[in-house]
């Protein structure tokens, strides 16, 4: 399978616009031009475009030791995008990041840190000019991100991630009898009108064909999603929770398809934007209200 993502354009009726392949400036071998996977933006109040992702192209790389296990980990870099040349029927961009630059979050036990496990499905946030990262929901996962590390070299640079204090433990657990942990998706949306942070998180309940052995998907399915909401600043903790649901399939209204995943969250006005994936293969946007979003949130305590 090809790995990669591509950065695009869209119009507000999300027509595209232009698109471009994110490739790796300093790769250090071919595999690296697919290092982008799973990215999720965030645009920072200075206007970096920052992109956080899944590397799993490390796990084919005769890098160093230490990176061929940071597939596991969540990686961020600056995204650099430039108008690329023109296509016949749609506009291009030049999109990538730069190796050197990349930074792969790891768990820091002797400072304080701990992040035990993957780090996956991370969410940045920009509060008060420090960048933050979601990465697990609940129990309540979010720690600095600090871009700042020194670059090692050719190799992608560790920079230490955990939580620090942990928040205090809800009295009930918000999705008791789920049978899973809800884990991120995109980066959580500040709204300033309720002084929370929205997000969206998915819980998995099949396991890979690896451990079922069943031709159907080879990786987790059965996605379900729910909003929450984070308080302002840390240690985050969640405040608010929806119930679960499951974008309906294009082909088949009534069901939904086994593999889902949102990772984008756009407000315009007061509508809400949800981007998504299906089966790894294709593209979505749900608009909902706000509002709707909003009234089917409870508080937790």
């Amino acid at each position: 399978a090809v790995l990669g993502s591509y950065a695009v354009v869209l119009d507000e009726e999300f027509e595209l616009l232009a698109k471009g392949r994110i490739s790796t400036k300093n790769a250090a071998v071919l595999q690296d031009q697919g290092m982008v996977a799973d990215a999720r933006l965030l645009v920072t109040q200075d206007g970096t475009v920052l992109v956080a992702f899944q590397p799993y192209s490390l796990q084919m790389s005769p890098a160093t030791l230490p990176e061929m296990f940071w597939w596991q980990h969540q990686t961020v870099a600056e995204l650099h995008v430039t108008p690329g040349p023109p296509t016949p029927g749609c506009g291009a961009l030049e999109a990538h990041i730069d190796r050197r630059e990349a930074r792969v979050l790891v768990e820091c036990p002797e400072r304080g840190l701990h992040a035990p496990g993957p780090i996956k499905n991370l969410g940045l946030m920009e509060v008060k000019g420090q960048l933050y990262g979601l990465d697990w929901v609940y129990p309540t996962r979010a720690g600095p991100v600090n871009m700042d590390t020194p670059n090692t070299g050719d190799h992608i640079t560790p920079t230490c991630y955990g939580t620090a204090p942990a928040p205090a433990p809800l009295a009930t657990l918000p999705w008791a009898g789920a049978g899973t942990q809800l884990h991120n998706g995109p980066p959580p949306l500040w709204l300033p009108e309720h002084q929370e942070y929205l997000g969206v998180g998915h819980f998995r309940r099949g396991y890979s064909a690896w451990v079922l052995e069943t031709p159907r998907v080879q990786f987790g399915h059965h996605y379900t999603h729910a909003f929450f909401t984070l308080s302002e600043g840390p240690p985050f903790r969640i405040v608010r929770v929806a119930p679960e649901f499951c974008f309906p399939s294009a082909q088949d209204p009534d069901d939904c398809e086994t593999v889902q995943f949102a990772s984008a969250l756009v407000r315009s006005g007061d509508q809400l934007h949800v981007g998504y994936g299906v089966m790894d293969c294709e593209s979505y946007v749900a608009t909902v209200p706000l509002a709707q979003i909003w009234a089917s949130l409870r508080r937790v305590e």
